[in-house]
């Protein structure tokens, strides 16, 4: 062996020690993945459902998994409450719709109930009324949140009559009326004989002649005004509210 290294010497060549062979990286454990698909909804329904439809496309696993989201929240151009209002985009709006209408009219039958459905959108621009409407009857969800403004300076600050029509599972309603300009709608529809809840909290002026006067809700139980401008008087009466056990009225003026 020596005299073999010898030689390699006298031809220029020198043997050089075999390097250690590396050690191979133990595949680090995908911590998301080992999660249970409760915990992934839950953490996808506090996403625009935008972004929660884009996960489909992590793996075979995900592909589904925002057809199950109990909690759908869709912005328009309202970026948050009390918040600077975006740009309107209707094309950004009609992609939303088609994500809404494939979930609610799946054919396979992979879609879960829409428990909650949150949208905010601006009163003053036509077409996200129009498609706020859209998402609602779409979706028919128990619990419905709308958040509305509209830009500031109309003319006498009002951004127009306006009507909601509530599908037959609601049972919860919650209005954030996030300037005055924008008025309580006219609610009507076959969801104000099951609504159970309902919740005014934002910017706005109550009216005398606005629904809390004049339409009958059978079944509801809790009523919340919160952060309005009450007129003089303002008359909920069993007539109207024949079930109401709980009123509360905070932070108004």
């Amino acid at each position: 062996m020596a005299g073999k290294k010898r030689q390699n010497k006298r031809n220029g060549k020198v043997s050089k020690p075999q390097a250690e062979p590396k050690k191979v990286t133990e595949k680090q454990e995908d911590l998301i993945s080992m999660l249970p698909d409760d915990i992934h909804l839950h953490i996808l329904s506090m996403c625009p459902y935008h972004d929660a439809v884009r996960t489909a496309a992590v793996s075979r696993r995900w592909q589904h998994l925002h057809t199950r989201l109990p909690n759908v929240r869709f912005r328009m151009s309202v970026l948050g409450n009390f918040a600077s209002l975006g740009e309107s985009s209707e094309p950004r709006v009609q992609s939303m719709e088609r994500m809404l209408r494939q979930r609610c009219h799946d054919d396979g039958g992979l879609h879960d109930t829409i428990e909650t459905l949150h949208i905010g959108y601006r009163k003053d621009v036509p077409f996200e009324c129009r498609y706020a409407n859209e998402f609602v009857a779409l979706a028919n969800a128990s619990r419905l949140e709308l958040h509305v403004q509209c830009k500031r300076g109309l003319p006498d600050e009002d951004a127009g009559e306006w009507s909601l029509e509530l599908p037959p599972a609601t049972t919860e309603l919650e209005l954030g009326l996030y300037w005055y300009a924008v008025r309580p709608p006219r609610v009507r529809g076959p969801g104000v004989t099951s609504l159970r809840w309902l919740a005014l909290d934002g910017l706005t002026v109550l009216r005398p002649s606005d629904f809390l006067s004049t339409v009958v809700f059978p079944s509801l139980e809790e009523l919340h005004i919160v952060d309005c401008t009450l007129p003089a008087s303002i008359d909920i009466t069993s007539d109207t509210m024949p079930r109401l056990k709980l009123l509360r009225i905070t932070d108004v003026t």
